[in-house]
């Protein structure tokens, strides 16, 4: 019976044995997965993040295009503005000069008219100019 009891025990004793070699291959085991699933979760953290930050450069950016957008489209529209009234005072100026041209072209006495505008003028002035001279003349007769 000691024997059995022996063998017994020993069984027990591999069993045993056996049973705390599983036991801690098990928790060697699961602390590699609770490591391998801090991992992943770290991964997941990081890669939300970066998405986050990717998502928030995203709509930075695609925001700043369309502001660009709208400036441009203003600048173009006010550009446009500027070119139609250049274009309608360059219009306004070929009609004016056309006009006086034409006024010009059946004003055959002008040139005669201008002629005696100048002569009068010059001759207001020469009167005005011996009238300054008699007075200052006069002024320094007095002093």
């Amino acid at each position: 019976m000691e024997g059995m009891d022996l063998n017994c025990a020993w069984r027990s004793a591999e069993c045993v044995t056996s049973l705390y070699d599983r036991v801690r291959e098990l928790e060697l085991r699961n602390a590699e997965l609770e490591a391998e699933v801090m991992q992943w979760r770290d991964q997941s953290r990081q890669s939300r993040m970066t998405d986050a930050s990717t998502s928030v450069d995203l709509a930075k950016a695609i925001r700043e295009r369309d502001e660009w957008r709208d400036r441009f489209k203003q600048q173009d529209d006010i550009s446009r503005r500027l070119q139609k009234r250049v274009d309608a005072m360059q219009e306004e100026h070929k009609e004016q000069v056309a006009k006086l041209q034409e006024r010009c072209l059946f004003d055959p006495n002008g040139p005669k008219r201008v002629q005696v505008c100048v002569a009068s003028l010059q001759k207001t002035l020469d009167n005005r100019v011996q009238e300054h001279e008699l007075m200052h003349q006069r002024l320094r007769e007095t002093l």
